[in-house]
């Protein structure tokens, strides 16, 4: 990957805003690659972010160092709305908030477990700026009475996901009921029984491993917010004791996961390169740079998303035989995701 002076300046304020207290810098009131961005550059960069996921992360490590910027009118406003979609973001999660608390209180589950991004928020430095599309959650055998319930409460169900689950908006949020925490693919049922054997607390590590690994084998590929999301979990399983952390390598062995942790960590370095940000000493062998460039590369620039029209099958397939190189990294098969996607469009 040939990082661009956006891609360096990008990275810089996701440490800053990862960093608790003064700045990385040392106190510096210049940000020392403010002064090599143009006009184009700031917006490219405040685009690029928001994009990315970590625009408000990046809000926070703008206001730490307060980097030079051109006298422009545009781009000052450009700036303005930067700092408002941050203000949206916190908004927004706040009413997150409140209806998974009351999620908790009513809906009828033995046990709630929150998935994904609202427990993932909670790690980063201010969760609220953590986006957060809607609220993941799984009840296991009392997913059904969760349905019924949000349609007592006035919501429309839906089936979605090719039956992965079930969704309605609530208070104005959008809520995903899950029936399974993984998606039904072979390598990952081993997966699926063990985090089931976990409840009512299943193991976040392995799962979001194996959520991650799943969007990095799609064409949507990852964002830097997972790769954000990554380095923090990381940092939370040092907190474990000696024989929990055996536990844990242990599975990640078992489950075939430990090229696609070496990756994302690999990225997550790249990223977060230097104390007192995460130091991200992982657990197995190092992924090869040239596989970490790869997957940065896609990271930063994305490949156009795949449609859902008949018409546009050919062009997904070629998406799909496009990664297949990230295959080497999951416990997936390529072969099986391919004629997956030829059944469900025959149907």
């Amino acid at each position: 990957m040939i990082e661009t002076k956006v891609h360096k300046a990008l990275f810089e304020l996701i440490r800053e805003g990862l960093t608790p207290g003064p700045s990385l810098k040392g106190g510096e009131k210049s940000f020392p690659l403010g002064e090599d961005l143009g006009e184009a550059d700031w917006f490219a960069l405040f685009d690029l972010s928001e994009k990315q996921g970590v625009g408000a992360l990046c809000v926070d490590g703008f206001n730490k160092i307060h980097p030079q910027m051109p006298a422009d009118k545009k781009l000052r406003y450009r700036q303005y709305q930067w700092f408002g979609e941050a203000m949206r973001q916190e908004k927004k999660y706040k009413e997150q908030c409140r209806v998974l608390e009351r999620l908790e209180k009513e809906a009828p589950a033995q046990h709630l477990v929150v998935l994904k991004g609202m427990t993932l928020a909670r790690l980063w430095p201010i969760p609220e700026h953590r986006p957060c599309c809607d609220i993941d959650i799984y009840t296991g055998a009392d997913h059904d009475k969760v349905d019924e319930w949000a349609r007592s409460q006035g919501c429309e169900v839906k089936d979605e996901g090719e039956g992965k689950h079930s969704s309605f908006t609530i208070d104005g949020v959008h809520v995903e009921n899950h029936l399974h925490f993984l998606d039904d693919m072979e390598a990952m049922r081993p997966v699926e029984e063990w985090l089931k054997k976990g409840m009512p607390t299943p193991d976040p590590y392995i799962f979001n491993l194996c959520h991650l690994a799943r969007h990095f084998q799609e064409y949507e590929s990852l964002s830097l917010r997972h790769i954000v999301d990554w380095a923090l979990l990381v940092e939370e399983t040092r907190k474990l004791g000696p024989e929990e952390l055996r536990t844990l390598r242990t599975k990640v062995q078992e489950f075939g996961l430990e090229k696609i942790e070496a990756l994302l960590t690999g990225c997550a370095k790249r990223v977060i390169a230097y104390p007192p940000a995460p130091s991200l000493k992982g657990g197995g062998e190092e992924a090869p740079e040239r596989d970490v460039e790869r997957a940065l590369e896609d990271i930063l620039r994305p490949k156009e998303k795949r449609s859902a029209t008949i018409l546009d099958w050919p062009r997904n397939m070629g998406l799909i035989f496009a990664n297949r190189w990230k295959y080497r990294y999951v416990p997936n098969s390529w072969s099986e995701r391919f004629w997956r996607s030829v059944i469900s469009k025959l149907r």
